[in-house]
């Protein structure tokens, strides 16, 4: 019987390399700061959406711009490269010239410099409506400031109900799911007909969730008492992030915002009609070679 000794084994292929010992700053914390540019009392609804549903805000006519909400990074270098904090072993490979010429490049950006991005407020002609499409952000800590400062600005605005869209990817048949927090109970002639179409939509149940900034405000206003929630998740495949809702929901869900949003049956129609225009034209395209 032969033995060989342990270290003639090959190391195991899942073991990793002990990665070095960096020294990496932390991801800046941004400042959330939501501006309205004129005196609105009241809004009836807000529609919040990520960007890849944004087809469903950009097909509402006779929008303007109300306001904005400013994100803002502190993108200040303070710190230069010196020889501190360097161990013996790499105290050898330490260049002298090619640390002062870096130190030079640095010192022109030490002063402060703010990275802001604007995203638009949209409203109706009659400040009814305010939709507002949140980007993609890498650092997912953003989605949960953004909404907790969108919630402090309109909480006192609202009058009716907050919707949102959130994209999923569902395996119960649906095109649309819906969640609901603290269901809204219209006085409008319309009523009726609204809670028929919202009845036909099966509820949101697990394994299924939303994330992302439509996560975020639910999570947000489902904190507070008598605020309506309503969430329409559609039907979507792809990455978290980079999600791809397929045409029929987003049609569906155009069907269910004209309906709440809309006065009377010819815009809603409309509406219908030019989303699903830009959803057959654009989906068209992009479906062709999804599969080979």
């Amino acid at each position: 019987m032969l033995i060989k000794p342990l270290g003639e084994y090959k190391a195991p292929r899942h073991t990793l390399d002990a990665e070095e010992d960096t020294i990496t700053k932390p991801f800046p914390k941004p400042i959330i700061v939501v501006e309205l540019v004129e005196d609105i009392k009241s809004i009836d609804y807000v529609v919040i959406s990520p960007s890849t549903l944004s087809v469903l805000s950009d097909s509402f006519e006779s929008t303007k711009i109300v306001g904005s909400i400013q994100i803002i990074y502190d993108l200040s270098v303070t710190q230069s490269p010196s020889r501190e904090g360097l161990d013996e072993e790499d105290a050898e490979d330490y260049n002298i010239i090619e640390q002062l010429y870096s130190a030079n490049r640095v010192n022109r950006f030490e002063t402060n410099i703010l990275g802001k991005i604007d995203i638009k407020l949209h409203t109706s002609g009659t400040n009814s409506v305010i939709s507002i499409v949140i980007p993609r952000f890498s650092n997912i800590i953003t989605f949960n400031l953004i909404a907790k400062a969108i919630t402090e600005k309109f909480i006192p605005l609202i009058k009716n109900q907050w919707i949102v869209l959130a994209p999923c990817s569902l395996n119960n048949n649906s095109t649309i799911n819906k969640l609901i927090v603290n269901s809204h109970k219209s006085t409008d002639k319309s009523d009726e007909e609204q809670s028929q179409i919202l009845e036909a939509i099966p509820y949101l149940k697990p394994p299924h969730f939303i994330t992302g900034i439509s996560g975020a405000i639910v999570s947000q206003l489902n904190k507070l008492e008598q605020v309506s929630v309503l969430t329409l998740v559609l039907d979507s495949e792809g990455h978290s992030g980079f999600e791809k809702s397929s045409s029929d929901s987003i049609v569906d869900s155009a069907f269910v915002l004209g309906s709440i949003l809309l006065p009377d049956s010819i815009k809603q129609h409309e509406y219908v009609k030019a989303v699903s225009e830009k959803v057959r034209k654009l989906n068209g395209f992009s479906n062709s070679g999804m599969y080979i």
